[in-house]
């Protein structure tokens, strides 16, 4: 017997026990004493633990190990550098992989023209500012395309801006840059235009598509950027003048490899990331996850989500590859008005983050018959919610951007089914696979925590310029890789790929998941420092950190940013922590050791101060969603033993803070001499009982004054949603619009 397994076997005697989540396996091993070099091991835990095929598992894992110890790949090597992988899991994870992917080679303009030859009269769009069939949304969007070739110059690779509000105008105008053989880039309206102008020359982008309601918010990026206004008048007269038949018109030739979209999301040095997706991966992308989603002729399905986010394609291409309609309300609508509007457009499918699911009331929408949601992992309380109507299916979702919108999903959710599961990859499509998170040429064992790596078609081409960011997530082929796959010709484009070969695409999410016993796929967080806010909205912390410190212009202050749950609170708010210089003794509000969170005037006053620098500085280059909301003063910045940032102990002090101190570094509750002068105001009137009642139940903080803000308080736009959603159960009506406009408690109540 070698040492390192006699040192095993002896310490298994003593008694070992394996932590799973805070929950304990036991481990009792004990001498046969019919042969004393025998031994047996008892595994013993509660049910609430782990089931029986789990433990069958571990004993398969635990035995395997021993067995490799006692053999010569054990000898004086680390545990952690063996193959855990028993002959079993690997067979299970390579059957639940068994089908190889298949990439549809085709284009966007191309499934486009087949659902125009079987549906021309059929609804394609039904908006607030009009309605379109699908001959006519392909009459305009061609000649649109015709312009964009014969009068700007526009030819295949050129890529070009496209920022609109809501409008029907937008699908018009992404699909004409798609048939002119271009790139689309969306622009956010809302977003600064500094923003804006980094991600127009990072795309080297010199014409940006708009309608004549929001040309004003992108007059900055001229002259560099052509700015052309679409409208029907606009189209038609382009028409007329140039003598185009838009009934007549060809689509420029279109390859499954060119690219279609460049998407622009938070980049960890202060630069957004530029992911390119080419026809070959939406296409293949769309048609797999629409058949799985139960998109077809019948649906109408919801524009909510913002234009430069990657749901919006689900919502727009994916219902019109299926010959499907997309209905569109206003920006405000979709805000202040979300029941009301999916009734009065006829939605019958639609696919929300979870923030918005939560505040949507199932039973005032009964014609909403599918909902998707995604972003994050969801409640229990919210499948109880939406699965109980019968004739309700509710899907949750799982994609990266830089896998084509959607690659895995749980459909028809139960409420037995677990809130982290995401189910499968798509079948045909993609394939997914859990590694060693230190070396992905490692699977993990079945049940293990691993990173999660999509292989197939659908995933992107890379990174726009960046070979070293693409090389280090979009990887080579692992040894463990079946080789059954069908090789993807990857676009011709400067990702840091090698151009124009074959190839299997894999990328590395940054996921950490596991695999359950029936394969699918339970999500748990991140193993890096990218994090999700309000719902799903993606953000690198090192992006907003990195601007904070343009901003402060202050080298030696100690400063992190994180994503943080406070105490009696579920939504996730983003925080700057930061240590104050010369404050002396403040007292604190909590903490441990060294590490506490400061509290007393002059920590409160920097914490506002700071705030309000940030907010006024950030507003003019980041969306809004990447603003820190609250900065919390330390006594001194936690460090782990490689003196990096200890991110677990800055989540860990926050979550203790209850919802109404953490008010205080918030900069919306009173200060105390703001306190001591304002005059009291108590709750007199039966509804302003019945309104401070309903505050309490949506923001989680006790509401004494009639004098309260709903802001101050720590409400927004989205908590405002879920008052409304609140009232209108109570029998009250209230508006989103409403409570923002009027935001003092007896107001409200009157």
């Amino acid at each position: 017997m070698t040492t390192p397994f006699t040192s095993l076997l002896h310490r298994a005697t003593d008694g070992w026990s394996l932590d799973r989540s805070g929950q304990t396996i036991k481990f009792a091993a004990t001498k046969r004493a019919t042969d004393p070099s025998a031994f047996a091991v008892d595994f013993l835990c509660g049910p609430h633990v782990a089931y029986p095929k789990q433990l069958q598992r571990l004993r398969e894992q635990f035995f395997h190990i021993f067995n490799l110890l006692g053999g010569g790949e054990g000898r004086g090597g680390k545990l952690s550098d063996m193959k855990s992988l028993t002959t079993q899991d690997r067979d299970e994870i390579l059957g639940w992989n068994a089908t190889p992917p298949r990439a549809l080679s085709s284009t966007i303009p191309d499934l486009f023209t087949s659902k125009v030859d079987d549906l021309p009269e059929g609804p394609a769009i039904h908006a607030w500012d009009g309605d379109l069939t699908y001959i006519e949304l392909d009459v305009y969007s061609s000649a649109l395309a015709q312009d964009l070739i014969q009068l700007r110059g526009v030819g295949r690779g050129s890529r070009v801006l496209v920022g609109f509000e809501k409008s029907m105008w937008n699908v018009v105008a992404m699909l004409a840059v798609l048939k002119a053989g271009a790139v689309c880039v969306p622009l956010e309206v809302s977003h600064p235009i500094a923003r804006n102008q980094t991600v127009a020359e990072a795309a080297s982008a010199t014409i940006l598509l708009t309608s004549p309601a929001s040309a004003h918010r992108f007059a900055p990026l001229a002259p560099s950027v052509q700015i052309v206004q679409v409208s029907a008048d606009s189209i038609s007269e382009t028409c007329l003048k140039q003598g185009i038949n838009a009934a007549a018109v060809e689509p420029e030739t279109v390859l499954p490899s060119d690219l279609a979209f460049i998407m622009f999301t938070s980049g960890s040095t202060g630069t957004p990331k530029a992911i390119c997706l080419d026809h070959l991966c939406m296409a293949t992308s769309i048609v797999a996850h629409g058949k799985a989603q139960h998109v077809d002729s019948t649906t109408r399905m919801l524009q909510f989500a913002a234009h430069v986010f990657d749901i919006c394609y689900y919502e727009v291409f994916t219902t019109l590859l299926f010959g499907g309609c997309v209905c569109i309300p206003t920006d405000g609508d979709r805000i202040n008005r979300l029941p009301n509007v999916i009734n009065e457009l006829g939605v019958n499918q639609a696919a929300l983050t979870n923030t918005v699911a939560e505040s949507l009331d199932p039973c005032l929408v009964p014609g909403l018959t599918r909902l998707s949601v995604g972003g994050e992992p969801i409640s229990r309380e919210l499948v109880h919610k939406w699965t109980a109507n019968p004739e309700m299916r509710l899907c949750q979702g799982y994609g990266p951007s830089e896998c084509a919108i959607c690659c895995t999903a749980m459909v028809d959710l139960t409420p037995d089914d677990a809130p982290f599961n995401v189910g499968r990859a798509f079948q045909d499509s993609c394939r997914a696979w859990v590694v060693d998170p230190k070396d992905h040429d490692k699977l993990a064992p079945v049940g293990a925590v691993g990173e999660l790596v999509i292989e197939g078609p659908t995933v992107a081409c890379g990174y726009l310029n960046n070979a070293e960011l693409t090389r280090a997530a979009f990887i080579d082929p692992p040894s463990w890789l079946p080789r059954d796959h069908c090789a993807v010709e990857r676009c011709n484009e400067d990702q840091g790929q090698d151009n124009g070969c074959a190839s299997t695409r894999l990328f590395k999410t940054g996921d950490l998941v596991r695999y359950h016993d029936d394969g699918t796929l339970g999500i748990l967080g991140r193993r890096d420092t990218q994090a999700k806010v309000h719902g799903g909205l993606r953000i690198e912390l090192g992006d907003v950190e990195h601007y904070i410190k343009g901003i402060l212009q202050q080298p030696d202050l100690s400063m992190a940013v994180d994503v943080i749950i406070p105490k009696e609170a579920s939504r996730r708010t983003l925080a700057v922590f930061f240590q104050p210089e010369n404050l002396g003794d403040s007292g604190d509000a909590g903490g441990a050791g060294d590490c506490r969170i400061l509290a007393g005037e002059a920590a409160l006053d920097a914490s506002r101060n700071l705030l309000t620098t940030l907010q006024e500085g950030l507003a003019s280059i980041l969306p809004k969603y990447m603003t820190p909301e609250v900065a919390i003063p330390l006594s001194t910045m936690p460090r782990n033993v490689s003196f990096k940032v200890d991110r677990r102990t800055l989540k860990d002090l926050a979550s203790e803070l209850p919802r109404r101190t953490l008010l205080h570094y918030s900069g919306t509750a009173p200060t105390v001499q703001e306190s001591q002068s304002q005059p009291q105001h108590p709750l007199t009137t039966t509804a302003e009982n019945k309104m401070a009642r309903l505050w309490e139940a949506v923001l989680n903080v006790p509401v004494n004054s009639a004098a309260d803000s709903f802001i101050r308080l720590g409400g927004d736009s989205i908590a405002a949603m879920h008052l409304v959603a609140e009232a209108r159960r109570a029998g009250l009506g209230l508006s989103v619009k409403a409570i923002l406009s009027h935001p003092v408690l007896s107001d409200m109540a009157s």
